[in-house]
């Protein structure tokens, strides 16, 4: 029984890394033809990029350069013959800095071009959005294609999104009306708990839909400034960024950009940068961000940390291979917050590095549960794998259970 399957990321790292595979993923791999298959796949790209030829490029006069081409109506480097051109795996970039180029560059393109729009002709949807506070509501106009402007009325599909992961999105109607000047307006009101508001535009009749090329348009909660909230910014990083190369970069930037001194808006900088620059230019990103890193710890070092602000800065250490300072913050991590899910994820690492025997390692994760209970997904899941392993059904139904009472809380 499989109840959980790895990221592609981590399917990615698994495929492309020989002396680093850890065991939880090998033994899902042995049970799940699903995912052995998109790790052969994997190597058969990276097989095929491995020929190309590292460079070295900078990624802002990339996006720059991608920009004017925008701007002067390029639309596609290659004939774009379905929808499924435009969203790219994520993983057709890790062959080479050059595959990672051509890739983002046909990505960028494909993604704004009428070839590949969804539904009909995009409209321009026009909001305020530097009021766009929790719990205030702001005013939105719409100007119609062609196959919607001579309706009376036209329909926002919102969804709102808060915190990832503990809140579920939201998802409402708002009746836009016409105007005397032909254009659809009203007013939207965002709730205190959306991070990021996510909207689409229908006919009254359903028939016709304005997805903004397949983007949705985004709002982004920001505070009384006007500067976007950071937990904004990473929710939309974590819902969307992730996943789309161009987006994802922008946000991190906006992050450290907004907020210089939080850890976690680096240390997502990092990796995308990582993500983007493939194996042959890793070690030239991590030398670009360790005086970041550097500057970060000297700060906070000798100050009280919270459990989230010593994880960060522990992961942040590790992505960029600060071993030493990301000691420190996970000694830090371990030693004052012991319950916390960081430490919880920590020693779940720990454990299934150092105890083979999955009865072993079941009795080491009971008591891990017994002190930290469900808060670390990491603990669910590797818990729950070993004990489908051993094979013995009482285990496997004690932490089905457990996962299943995680699962109601964080509802």
């Amino acid at each position: 029984m499989i109840l959980f399957h790895p990221r592609h990321a981590t399917l990615l790292r698994y495929a492309e890394d020989d002396a680093h595979r850890p065991r939880g993923v090998r033994r899902h791999l042995e049970s799940c033809a699903r995912c052995r298959a998109v790790v052969t796949e994997i190597r058969g790209i990276l097989a095929g990029a491995s020929a190309i030829e590292p460079v070295h490029f900078d990624t802002d006069a990339l996006w720059s350069r991608i920009h004017a081409r925008q701007r002067l109506g390029e639309r596609s480097l290659l004939p774009a013959t379905s929808a499924s051109a435009r969203r790219p795996r994520r993983y057709l970039a890790r062959g080479g800095v050059a595959a990672a180029a051509a890739a983002l560059l046909a990505y960028a393109l494909f993604s704004s071009g009428s070839e590949l729009q969804a539904g009909v002709s995009s409209g321009t949807l026009i909001a305020d959005t530097l009021r766009a506070q929790p719990g205030s509501a702001i005013s939105v106009r719409y100007i119609a294609p062609p196959a919607m402007a001579s309706d009376a009325n036209v329909v926002a599909r919102i969804t709102y999104l808060g915190e990832p992961p503990r809140t579920r999105p939201v998802d409402t109607l708002v009746t836009l009306s016409r105007t005397r000047e032909g254009v659809f307006g009203g007013m939207l009101r965002i709730p205190e708990a959306a991070m990021v508001t996510r909207l689409t535009i229908e006919s009254a009749d359903g028939k016709a839909t304005d997805d903004n090329h397949g983007r949705a348009w985004e709002i982004v909660s920001r505070d009384t400034a006007g500067r976007p909230l950071f937990l904004a910014l990473f929710t939309q990083f974590a819902s969307r960024g992730m996943g789309e190369w161009e987006k994802g970069y922008h946000i991190v930037k906006e992050m450290v950009r907004h907020y210089p001194d939080e850890p976690k808006g680096w240390r997502f900088h990092a990796s995308q940068s990582l993500e983007l620059a493939g194996p042959p230019g890793r070690d030239s990103v991590r030398a670009v961000f360790r005086p970041q890193y550097a500057r970060l710890h000297a700060m906070y070092a000798a100050q009280p940390a919270d459990s989230e602000r010593a994880w960060e800065m522990s992961m942040f250490g590790s992505t960029i291979a600060d071993t030493a300072r990301s000691r420190f913050w996970r000694r830090r991590l371990l030693a004052e917050h012991p319950a916390s899910p960081g430490a919880t994820q920590f020693r779940v690492w720990d454990i299934t590095e150092s105890t083979p025997d999955p009865r072993r390692r079941i009795a080491a994760f009971d008591s891990l549960y017994a002190i930290s209970g469900s808060a670390a997904a990491q603990l669910m899941y590797d818990a729950f794998s070993t004990a489908v392993t051993t094979g013995d059904s009482a285990i496997v139904a004690r932490w089905g259970d457990r996962v299943l009472q995680g699962s109601r809380k964080a509802r």
